[in-house]
């Protein structure tokens, strides 16, 4: 099942990224400085805002909002 993720670009555009697994993205994720632990979950619509720092095991809600 393809799955969406939308990531911002250095010119704060966002690009929207298809996928099937996480690890698809290592690149992208790796040049944003991004890492997702596991077991972690991020609802539908959740953003996450630069700079925020999600505990291992945490689960993030549907449409929730972190800045």
């Amino acid at each position: 099942m393809k799955k969406f993720i939308y990531l911002q670009e250095e010119n704060g555009n966002f690009q929207k990224y298809e996928y099937e697994n996480i690890s698809d993205l290592n690149e992208e994720l790796k040049k944003r400085k991004i890492t997702i632990g596991d077991s972690a979950k991020i609802g539908a619509g959740a953003m996450i805002g630069a700079g925020a720092m999600i505990g291992a095991g945490a689960m993030i809600g549907e449409f929730a909002t972190i800045e």
